[in-house]
Formats: C-alpha cells, sequence, structure tokens
C-alpha cells in the first residue's frame, strides 16, 4: 500500500513538473523569447514529458567533447532514422531493420547478458495514430532497471514520442518538439525566421542574376 501511495505521488508530482515545463514554454513562445541552440547535437526545448532513462542519452549526446565516436555514431542514426521515414514501405523496413540491429548488437557490448534489443514494428504506418502500436516504427522490450545511453535511445526510438523527432530546414540539426504540431524549425530560435531571409536573398539573387544575362548592362 506505502509503495502503490508513494507511486502515485511521484506520478502526480511529474505530471506538476510537466504543466509547469509546458507553461514555461508557452510563456516564453508568446513573449517570442529566443533560445541559443550553438553547439547542441539534441536541442530539447521541454523534457519533463519524457521518461528520466529516456533522456538519458540526451544529456550524454550534449555532452559529446567526451565521447565523441558514440555520440556522432548515436547523431548518425538519428539522421538515418528520420530519412528512412520518407521512404517506400519495403525500402524503409529494410533500413528500420538495420537501425535497430546496429543498436541493439551495442547494447549487448554494454551488457553481455542482454536478452531483449529493437525491432522492427511490421505493422508501422507513418499515419498510424501515436497512441497505438501502428504509430511506432520500433518495439522495444523493456528491461528491468539496466541503465545505458544506447538502452536510453532504444527506449525513446520505442517509445510514442519518437515521432517528435525532427530536423530543422534551416541549422539541420536535430531537436525534439515540445509538443505534436508539425515543428519544422528549432522552437523557440530564430530559425525560421533566419531560412525565410536567406530564401529571399537566393530568390533576389537568381533574379539579379537572370536579369544580367538577359541584359549585361543592367544595374
Amino acid at each position: 500500500m506505502a509503495k502503490s501511495l508513494l507511486s502515485k505521488r511521484g506520478k502526480q508530482e511529474s505530471k506538476k513538473h510537466q504543466q509547469k515545463d509546458v507553461r514555461q514554454y508557452r510563456e516564453n513562445s508568446r513573449k517570442r523569447r529566443i533560445a541559443n541552440r550553438e553547439g547542441v547535437l539534441i536541442y530539447v526545448p521541454v523534457q519533463s514529458f519524457l521518461p528520466g532513462d529516456e533522456q538519458w542519452w540526451i544529456t550524454f549526446i550534449n555532452k559529446r567533447e567526451w565521447w565523441d565516436k558514440d555520440a556522432d555514431h548515436i547523431i548518425r542514426l538519428l539522421n538515418r532514422y528520420l530519412d528512412t521515414l520518407g521512404k517506400a514501405s519495403e525500402e524503409r523496413e529494410q533500413e528500420l531493420q538495420t537501425i535497430a540491429s546496429e543498436i541493439t548488437e551495442r547494447m549487448r557490448i554494454q551488457e553481455e547478458n542482454l536478452s531483449f534489443g529493437l525491432s522492427v514494428n511490421r505493422q508501422y504506418s507513418p499515419e498510424g495514430d501515436k497512441e497505438a502500436m501502428t504509430g511506432r516504427p520500433f518495439l522495444f522490450a523493456a528491461p528491468g532497471g539496466i541503465v545505458g545511453y544506447y538502452i536510453s535511445l532504444a527506449r525513446f526510438l520505442g517509445g510514442e514520442y519518437a515521432r517528435r523527432l525532427k530536423r530543422c530546414k534551416h541549422c539541420r540539426g536535430l531537436f525534439i518538439a515540445p509538443n505534436e504540431h508539425q515543428h519544422e524549425f528549432c522552437p523557440l530560435t530564430d530559425h525560421k525566421r533566419s531560412y525565410w531571409r536567406e530564401e529571399r536573398t537566393k530568390t533576389n539573387y537568381h533574379a539579379h542574376y537572370m536579369a544580367q544575362k538577359r541584359d549585361p548592362k543592367s544595374p
């Protein structure tokens, strides 16, 4: 009974932190406060919705100066994962299987007696509901209390929030969106504005170039 009560209190506290975090995000959005994601490989403006062990690999990645090799490997895996989602069904499943195998192998290096892994969900659909099994590209068998950055990465990819992983159209950096909206740029940054400013510059340059080709004497 005591354990159940503690568990209930823990969930209530977690919910309070999440609500506070989301309120702060909305307040910052309303006031147009600009965040700086320079040097951050996985940008997460709100983390409270993620379980603690799923946040672990994000912290690990962003301290990459001590762990360059594995951090770079995880970043490559996540970029491959995003690229794969836009492919045809058969090709997508093949690539997801390769990614799952790589992550499972790295987990086994960390934990020799590992009896679980990451596998491809053959029923996955890009249009699937995130609450349903069809909305998850990977399936993960949770392993009790074992902790490791590839294991927490696997928990994330096998969970409901993997669909929030995005790549910014401006800086091409990875981020995890604070909500279910279709974010195309790093939230709470000036990347959207910078992207369209650069696009206008390119358009103007092209127009000027074409005008000069038609009339070399034009200013």
